[in-house]
């Protein structure tokens, strides 16, 4: 009985009204606050998705639903995830400027900083390339973004595996992961959405 009760509350809708939903909706919510508190974010910036590739979609396709096509920023090394999402708004009229980088991976501030300019707005830089290790200037990126009033978001999927990160320090308004690169279950992830946007997904 008990390992059936553990097998409900698992896979019951924390929606539900019913005993199982109610107790599935305080593991939700307690898992929430965990996470955010070891991230020092706020539990209501935090979304859970079944991975860092919808984490990724829904910062790009979110965000651009509710602005104005205007251009979209992403490196030439990102996640398929992001490359799809970008082409997928440019269908629907944004303009898409693929970053090149150099021989370690790396992108360049200044060419970045010379486009943060209408129409401009978004940037997506993947943090760390997963195929040669390469980790972006993100503080540098993301304070440039802020000056220009810019979104950012940032696929944080290689990193929390080894890093702990401050949420409220960041200068990143859109962080996605997945929970399996930092020993969590396959099928989860989350995206991290700063309050004063999160309306805009």
């Amino acid at each position: 009985d008990r390992i059936r009760d553990v097998d409900m509350i698992s896979w019951s809708n924390p929606s539900s009204l019913h005993d199982y939903g109610l107790k599935s909706a305080e593991i939700l919510e307690r898992s929430r606050q965990e996470i955010s508190t070891a991230l020092i974010a706020n539990p209501k910036e935090l979304i859970f998705t079944s991975g860092a590739t919808e984490s990724n979609h829904l910062a790009i396709l979110g965000i651009s639903e509710s602005l104005k096509p205007g251009r979209i920023i992403i490196s030439s090394v990102e996640h398929p995830a992001v490359i799809s999402a970008t082409q997928q708004i440019i269908k629907y009229g944004w303009e898409g400027d693929y970053l090149p980088v150099d021989k370690q991976g790396l992108i360049n501030l200044d060419k970045l900083e010379q486009l943060l300019h209408k129409p401009t707005q978004i940037v997506s830089i993947i943090w760390g390339q997963s195929e040669v290790g390469t980790l972006q200037p993100i503080h540098e990126i993301g304070r440039l973004c802020r000056n220009n009033g810019v979104i950012f978001h940032t696929d944080a999927t290689q990193i929390l595996c080894q890093n702990k990160i401050n949420w409220e320090e960041l200068p990143i308004d859109l962080l996605s992961a997945s929970a399996h690169k930092f020993q969590g279950p396959k099928g989860i992830g989350f995206l991290l959405c700063r309050e004063n946007i999160i309306h805009l997904l």
